[in-house]
């Protein structure tokens, strides 16, 4: 038993003496494998095969760390070229990335992606990497323009019979391009590289219009174009040379049967209507570009004021009565009465239906009185239909207007004449006609030579409209904040109307 226990005794050092050996040889191998894995470099690998083409403009770009990686360390060593301003997100692990860049690509362009090597902050190195991509195109109209170059954006006027160019981003596929106007094709003229391509105007319809891209454009490549839609008005467009003002001009203009046809209305912005005396009307016509000439011209009314307050303007006129004199001095608006070197008289007319007044006055006199600069807000006519009006008549103003498709315009005739502008010897062609409704007080003063007493109309409290425009009727209301502020025209509907590109016209008249 003796010698049995003493040789297990020793056998079991020997065991343990071999234990120890391979822990101490086990460790070192460990220990080695540690500092070998110590050793290798942290590898990034991006989801993304280098000379990737076709990329989308705004990507979300993958990367993965062979071993967790700080963000912080992953954005010191990246860098894109061009530069891209961009958000890089981890994972909660550290071996997840996302790129994403905070505005689209640049279209068709080379982006380089590169990963310096430098030692990370747990003191890895970072190995160095580097891939290339290049961004897609997408296929779209980049601007539509005028003859004149002007660009059109949405809810802009375009003169009946303008010939328009659609200019692309890319070369198209021109048997694939349809462009629609309110829905219907319209023929399209391309050029040479099939980068742009013209329409002519008299294809599009008068009025309202939609122009839009079908589905299914696309490029030579075969990429889809995106969609693409502007609103626009096609309205009929009366050649006259005019010159521009600093301030609205609000020209008094006489409509009595000796008076006709007026000079210069068809250029106005605006043209008011209302009675004077003896059922006579009379007209303050508003600029905010003068034409050649305007006249004959007239003496001023109360109306007259409150008209260039509400309008910021300057009022032109022959003269007052003394009772609207003195009104107009305890209550001042710009205003130029006739004196010699402003206004000028005509050899063709008998008087006092012969004082007319130049474009180049209403510019020299504004910039004599130093007129603030004030303009008149113009807008795309209205989106609602409202109901067939071929024909207005305003018995008031012994008026009828007529409406002509073929220009999407009224006419007017007045007394069973056919109302034109002299210096064009055409009809006038009136884009919106408005029926301001309001009332109206006798002064108590003598307005003209025969004895009558003048109107005071009220042309702040506000009231219903009528609004012509397109052959359709519209209902609405008028109304200022206050006697300086200007009009505002809406519909039942709660739709702003503002004053179209062409000729306005408005009968103020009193219930």
């Amino acid at each position: 038993m003796g010698d049995l226990g003493g040789r297990t005794r020793k056998g079991l050092l020997a065991g343990a003496a071999g234990g120890v050996a391979t822990l101490l040889v086990g460790g070192g191998v460990l220990a080695a494998n540690y500092v070998y894995q110590q050793s290798v470099p942290t590898a990034v690998s991006l989801a993304l095969k280098d000379g990737q083409k076709e990329v989308s403009l705004q990507p979300t770009l993958r990367l993965s760390s062979s071993r967790p990686l700080a963000a912080a360390d992953l954005r010191a060593a990246m860098r894109v070229t061009p530069g891209v301003d961009a958000d890089l997100r981890a994972s909660g692990d550290g071996r997840a990335f996302s790129w994403s860049p905070r505005r689209p690509l640049a279209e068709l362009t080379e982006y380089t992606v590169s990963l310096g090597s430098r030692n990370d902050s747990s003191g890895h190195l970072q190995k160095a990497a580097r891939w290339r991509f290049t961004t897609t195109i997408v296929p779209r109209i980049v601007s539509v323009t005028t003859e004149s170059g002007t660009v059109l954006g949405d809810l802009a006027e375009i003169s009946s019979g303008s010939r328009l160019s659609v200019t692309f981003n890319d070369r198209m596929d021109t048997g694939s391009v349809r462009l629609l106007a309110n829905g219907s094709p319209v023929g399209l003229n391309w050029d040479g590289e099939g980068r742009s391509a013209s329409l002519g105007g008299a294809t599009l319809p008068m009025g309202r219009l939609k122009l839009s891209m079908a589905p299914g454009s696309k490029d030579v490549e075969g990429r889809l174009a995106s969609s693409w839609t502007i609103r626009a008005s096609v309205v009929f467009h009366v050649d006259m040379h005019t010159v521009p003002l600093a301030a609205p001009a609000l020209v008094q203009v006489p409509n009595d049967p000796a008076a006709r046809d007026q000079s210069g209305l068809q250029a106005a912005d605006v043209v008011y209507e209302y009675l004077t005396e003896a059922d006579i009307t009379r007209f303050t016509a508003v600029f905010t570009r003068a034409p050649d000439v305007v006249g004959p011209i007239r003496s001023g009314r109360l109306i007259s004021f409150a008209l260039t307050r509400h309008l910021h303007g300057m009022l032109f006129m022959s003269g007052l009565s003394e009772g609207s004199t003195a009104r107009l001095d305890a209550d001042p608006v710009p205003n130029v009465i006739d004196v010699p070197g402003i206004f000028y008289r005509t050899g063709d007319r008998v008087p006092p239906n012969n004082l007319f007044v130049k474009a180049a006055s209403l510019q020299q006199n504004e910039a004599r009185a130093s007129m603030n600069a004030a303009s008149l807000e113009h807008g795309q006519a209205p989106a609602a239909d409202g109901e067939a009006a071929p024909t207005v008549a305003v018995p008031q103003h012994h008026s009828t207007y007529a409406y002509d498709l073929a220009t999407g315009t009224y006419t007017k005739a007045e007394d069973g004449h056919q109302m034109s502008d002299a210096a064009l010897k055409e009809p006038l062609r009136i884009q919106m006609l408005v029926l301001l409704h309001t009332t109206a007080k006798p002064t108590s003063y003598v307005e003209d030579v025969n004895g009558v007493h003048g109107l005071d109309f009220d042309m702040e409290s506000g009231g219903h409209a009528d609004f012509y425009l397109g052959g359709r009727h519209l209902s609405g209301k008028w109304s200022a904040a206050d006697r300086q502020a200007p009009f505002t025209f809406q519909l039942d509907s709660g739709e702003v109307v503002k004053l179209p590109q062409g000729l306005a016209w408005v009968d103020v008249l009193k219930a």
